[in-house]
């Protein structure tokens, strides 16, 4: 249902940009009655396309393995948190951007793809208080790996322990929600 929404609104715009080229210049009132049927097409197109995604986004099993994925990435996520937090001190200062990109950046994406169901289940306050702590710590995350590549080891100290707490927040928040 989603191409014929994409192909709707391709000939809506096709048929506009046609009857603006054939258009005589010389005219002073544009007649707007003969868009009306390349908006109409347009606009059903761009409803088929958002109904899609909807009923796509609200499926059962899609929630349900969304709502896994989240649980599974954060609970990898702060089980690498802890043990990085606790290793900061005997690595390199270079290392530790090379070790964000390879143990970090797969849950990371994961959780992120799969955060929209949290709505579907828990609400949009919820998703907000998840988004939240979730956005923080890998703000914090970010901003290690910028020190870490910057040389600023101080900083990554810092900040890793600091992104540590944020997706141990946001782990705590997913466990109680779905214990109420």
């Amino acid at each position: 249902m989603a191409r014929a929404g994409y192909i709707l609104i391709a000939i809506g715009f096709v048929f506009a940009a046609l009857y603006a080229s054939i258009t005589p210049k010389a005219e002073d009132q544009v007649q707007w009655s003969r868009y009306l049927p390349g908006l109409i097409a347009s606009l059903v197109g761009v409803g088929l396309i958002q109904f899609t995604r909807r009923k796509t986004a609200t499926a059962s099993d899609r929630v349900a393995a969304n709502l896994d994925t989240l649980r599974t990435s954060i609970a990898r996520i702060t089980k690498e948190m802890v043990a990085f937090d606790s290793a900061k001190g005997s690595m390199n200062i270079d290392a530790f951007h090379r070790h964000i990109d390879e143990t970090f950046r797969d849950d990371l994406s994961a959780f992120a793809e799969a955060r929209k169901s949290l709505v579907h289940v828990h609400g949009i306050k919820a998703y907000a208080e998840v988004m939240n702590d979730f956005a923080a710590g890998e703000r914090y995350l970010n901003r290690v790996w910028s020190a870490s590549v910057d040389g600023y080891i101080d900083e990554v100290v810092a900040y890793i322990g600091k992104a540590r707490e944020q997706f141990e927040r946001t782990r705590e928040t997913l466990h109680r929600l779905d214990a109420s």
